[in-house]
């Protein structure tokens, strides 16, 4: 049984394209003219933005011999694959601003910097225009800024800004992120 929750299963125009289309030569313009319906369709299912109706799983059905519910099954099974990863995105994000709370209240410990870290970076992968995006770059800032961990590079920083050799950079110190 194939793990839905870490591998994708098939999508439904990936199987079509390469245990369909491609074996048998035929084109997305062909299939579109034997099914009746626009090549765009036929190309919307093909990279996934449309999901295969009960009518289409009858058409496909019928032009390849295979049950409609191989189709419907197809997509279904794919559909619940995406509802899995959008529920887990959703609860990793809850996660990591539960942890980050600590210093989102302005308690600057190491730890609740830590977590701050973690939830910026699940910001930059998945959600980048997210309100406390910017508000969490600026905690983490103002703990590196201020952090005895970072005196001594902040110090450097200082002194070279002092003799002029320094252009400011606007990364922040103790990670890959950058503030906007």
């Amino acid at each position: 049984m194939m793990d839905t929750i870490t591998a994708e299963p098939t999508p439904v125009g990936v199987m079509l394209v390469e245990e369909f289309l491609k074996p048998l030569n035929i084109s997305q313009q062909q299939l579109a003219d034997k099914m009746q319906v626009p090549l765009e369709l036929i190309c919307q299912i093909i990279d996934g933005s449309h999901r295969i109706t009960a009518n289409e799983a009858g058409q496909l059905s019928a032009l390849f011999n295979m049950s409609a519910e191989f189709w419907l099954n197809l997509q279904a099974t794919h559909d619940r694959w995406k509802a899995s990863m959008m529920i887990s995105g959703a609860l990793d994000a809850y996660d990591n601003l539960v942890k980050a709370v600590p210093m989102l209240g302005g308690n600057p410990s190491k730890q609740a910097y830590e977590e701050a870290l973690v939830l910026a970076e699940h910001l930059v992968e998945h959600d980048i225009d997210h309100p406390l995006f910017k508000i969490i770059c600026d905690k983490i800032t103002a703990y590196e800024d201020s952090a005895p961990e970072y005196a001594e590079f902040n110090a450097r920083i200082a002194e070279l800004d002092k003799l002029g050799g320094y252009e400011s950079n606007p990364s922040v110190k103790g990670s890959s992120l950058v503030k906007k």
